[in-house]
């Protein structure tokens, strides 16, 4: 080799050399901007529940830069799929998943909890159980009312059982497409 070229191989390791530097430099600043307190990580994942993409658009990094500082800060990512609550009704301690409990406002151990604290106040049974607008319905349309058709209040009142008050579906479906109807009106104005 001449003298030339290692003069050029010596100027190309110091560049290359003073890069590097650099380059750790500037990605060690980065990543200790985006570093999170442990206490702060734990409290927002494990006992607040929160998913990693919410707490990412809270200290505005990634979800996949808040899943490295929990492997970081060693926090147990199973620990915070499954918890004990209470039951809103009971007060009864139970285990739910993290999905579950992000998923519902209100949460319940059995269906027993659940029905009994989503009891319809103005349900005032007829004959058999049946309610007082579907008999009103049957005898203005004079006959019995099939088990799929469904009667709707347009006022949303249960105990107006006026004639003009009540709308008759045939089946669940027409009945959910009705109330989509409406909210889109609604929106619209």
């Amino acid at each position: 080799m001449n003298r030339r070229n290692i003069h050029y191989r010596i100027l190309l390791d110091i560049i290359t050399y003073r890069i590097v530097l650099y380059l750790h430099k500037y990605f060690t600043q980065w990543r200790c901007s985006t570093m999170i307190p442990k206490e702060d990580l734990q409290d927002l994942y494990i006992r607040r529940h929160l998913t990693m993409a919410e707490i990412g658009k809270i200290y505005s990094i990634t979800r996949q830069r808040v899943w490295q500082l929990l492997k970081e800060y060693e926090i147990d990512q199973t620990n915070a799929e499954r918890f004990i609550i209470q039951c809103d009704r009971c007060k009864k301690e139970y285990s739910i998943t993290r999905k579950k409990f992000r998923m519902r406002s209100t949460h319940y151990c059995s269906m027993r909890c659940y029905l009994s604290d989503r009891k319809n106040e103005d349900y005032r049974p007829h004959r058999n159980g049946q309610r007082e607008a579907r008999k009103i319905m049957s005898g203005h349309i004079g006959r019995a009312l099939q088990a799929g058709e469904i009667i709707h209040h347009l006022d949303g009142n249960c105990q107006n059982n006026d004639l003009s008050n009540l709308v008759l579906f045939p089946n669940h479906s027409a009945h959910v497409k009705w109330h989509h109807l409406i909210r889109q009106v609604q929106y619209v104005k």
